[in-house]
């Protein structure tokens, strides 16, 4: 006699299957694309493409595998988010709040991040190339295997980063940034690179 699946599994299992289950909350979607805040809230993979969602509150929000490429993120909190796995190719995060935000193996090639707080942020392994970090703040911010090939860190504060095995990151590009003396301590960087004090 052969076991039968609840019919409730069942179409969870062929939803699944046929790609119509959404990890994201569809109200949460609706409500930041309509301008309001939703902190805490689930938009995993979720499409955010060009969305302008400036100045909004999804700190603490899932985002984890959204898509934010080209997405309009100037001044938005969202820290303690977590946005692992982002696609956040040439995203406008201009001023934001990461502080203590989730950014394993995002993709952020190309985002514009000047004046970001990413203080305490998890970068690990993350895509930065020719990302804008003109006076970002990174302290405590870990950047290991994260790729920096070509981004600017001009007046980027990394006091206390962890930079030690980062990729693509040159002495010319740490020659326009300095790490505070705030106690935040220096920096941990790749043997061959040096870094000064802020003045």
């Amino acid at each position: 006699m052969g076991r039968t699946l609840p019919r409730s599994l069942l179409v969870t299992v062929l939803l699944s299957m046929s790609g119509q289950v959404c990890a994201y909350d569809a109200t949460a979607l609706a409500d930041i694309t309509n301008g309001r805040n939703c902190p805490g809230c689930n938009l995993a993979d979720a499409d955010l493409a060009q969305a302008q969602l400036a100045r909004v509150d999804l700190a603490a929000a899932d985002l984890r595998g959204a898509t934010l490429q080209n997405a309009g993120l100037a001044g938005a909190d969202l820290s303690g988010a977590n946005l692992q796995g982002t696609d956040a190719r040439a995203a406008d995060l201009q001023g934001s709040d990461l502080r203590g935000a989730l950014l394993r193996r995002a993709r952020l090639t190309d985002a514009n991040l000047a004046g970001a707080n990413l203080k305490g942020a998890d970068l690990g392994g993350a895509n930065l190339e020719g990302a804008n970090l003109h006076g970002a703040i990174l302290q405590g911010a870990n950047l290991r295997a994260t790729r920096l090939e070509k981004a600017d860190l001009t007046r980027a504060d990394l006091g206390g980063a962890d930079l030690s095995e980062t990729i693509g990151l040159s002495q010319a590009q740490l020659d326009a940034t300095c790490a505070e003396g705030d106690g935040s301590g220096r920096p941990r960087l790749p043997a061959h690179l040096t870094l000064k004090a802020c003045k």
